[in-house]
């Protein structure tokens, strides 16, 4: 079945589900890219949320999915999980900043996410701030499955 061509004035979505896999993909275009500490913990942090996904598919029979979230003003967040088409938790990695994204809590509110998540870079990190949980991503990681 193919989709119906879409509606020219139609408004535009005020925000954008990207599926995540296909941006994590292209995430690396070039070798230069690599060198990029930040994008390569980005993409490893993708790499276990889609893991996570995948197992949710395949061994629970759950229609999990996993996005990133961009607005029509930039505004950002690296990774939202869905399951069943429901919003699960949201991830924003940082490699260096221990600030509490203003993105992340902005889309945590507009879109009733229940989980909020700020993964870091840096060991030895666990705490709340703001309803979002800022903690070292090694914890996080490894507590998928």
């Amino acid at each position: 079945m193919s989709r119906p061509p879409p509606n020219p004035r139609a408004p535009a979505p005020e925000i954008s589900l990207l599926h995540a896999a296909r941006a994590a993909a292209s995430a690396f275009s070039n070798a230069a890219d690599f060198q990029d500490e930040a994008a390569r913990f980005e993409n490893l942090v993708a790499s276990h949320l889609l893991k996570l996904v995948h197992w949710l598919h395949d061994r629970e029979g759950y229609a999990a999915k996993l996005y990133f979230l961009r607005d029509t003003s930039k505004r950002e967040v690296d990774f939202l999980v869905t399951v069943d088409e429901k919003v699960w938790f949201a991830v924003e990695a940082k490699s260096q900043d221990q600030a509490v994204s203003a993105n992340l809590r902005y889309f945590r509110d507009k879109l009733k996410i229940p989980f909020s998540y700020q993964a870091l870079r840096k060991e030895g990190v666990d705490r709340f701030s703001d309803g979002v949980r800022v903690l070292s991503a090694g914890k996080l990681l490894a507590a998928l499955i």
